[in-house]
């Protein structure tokens, strides 16, 4: 029987480890964890003295409980779904998953420098907060145009996913130049995009939502969030704990077949 391949974000992980997901429920599952997975956990807030025995238990339950982790970054991995000769450098990811066998071997907590794992930390939630508020500022302008010319029942039903398709072209270009001195060209009717449509149909709902709803905000976790979406492609399921996307993907019949939900205790 082939096992049914399952995409995680990061809270089942957290689930898995403290027993609301159990583990008899995974035998006939295929879990697959991801490079966005490993960058959230490295950079939790709980990678601290009082809170480190939960980190503990969340690795271990990646480290047993996953069948495969792609190891490539969002970037790379839509790369090389365009590129299938790509050879991304992983070495970031494989250093964080060489440095969490070293946090499970931990017992020691006074010896551990923990001001210069709170600097890097800090670094990185430095760098999303960076990227939200760019997106931010652009959602300013997008509601202000939809509020001027009475669009929102109209914005709602339109389809953008080509428009995301354009974006993504665009940071892919500029992501390949700086990490690999080469630019990756994408067209836009390139026949693979049909593997990254859930990926583009959750960003274009989201996003819609963004724009129509003013209360709400891009907040600096989202990218990885959105980004996590991209290792899911036909004949996977996604499994979330986020009331936000779980919204969006059963309230569109086109890929709420990709949802998978575990039985929560």
């Amino acid at each position: 029987m082939n096992k049914q391949k399952i995409i995680c974000d990061t809270l089942i992980w957290y689930n898995i480890a403290n027993g609301n997901i159990k583990k008899e429920e995974l035998k006939d599952l295929y879990l697959i964890g991801t490079a966005v997975n490993i960058a959230e956990i490295a950079r939790s807030s709980h990678l601290n003295k009082d809170k480190i025995n939960l980190l503990q238990e969340v690795i271990d339950a990646l480290t047993n409980y996953h069948d495969i982790i792609y190891v490539s970054n969002p970037y790379d991995h839509i790369i090389s779904i365009f590129y299938p000769s790509f050879e991304p450098n992983n070495n970031y990811t494989n250093n964080m998953l060489n440095d969490f066998e070293k946090v499970l071997q931990i017992r020691d907590f006074d010896n551990i420098d923990w001001e210069e794992i709170n600097k890097h930390r800090q670094y990185l939630n430095n760098k999303r907060q960076e990227y939200s508020d760019i997106v931010n500022e652009i959602l300013m302008v997008s509601r202000e145009h939809i509020k001027f010319n009475h669009l929102k029942k109209k914005h709602k039903n339109c389809n953008f996913k080509d428009t995301w398709k354009s974006f993504i072209i665009k940071i892919i270009a500029n992501y390949s130049k700086r990490e690999y001195n080469h630019e990756f060209i994408i067209k836009e009717d390139d026949i693979r995009w049909s593997r990254l449509d859930f990926f583009l149909s959750v960003w274009d709902e989201y996003f819609k939502c963004l724009d129509i709803e003013t209360n709400r905000k891009f907040h600096n976790n989202d990218w990885e969030d959105l980004f996590n979406l991209v290792y899911v492609q036909p004949g996977f399921k996604y499994s979330t704990r986020e009331n936000k996307f779980l919204e969006i993907i059963k309230n569109n019949r086109d890929i709420s077949n990709y949802l998978y939900e575990f039985n929560f205790y």
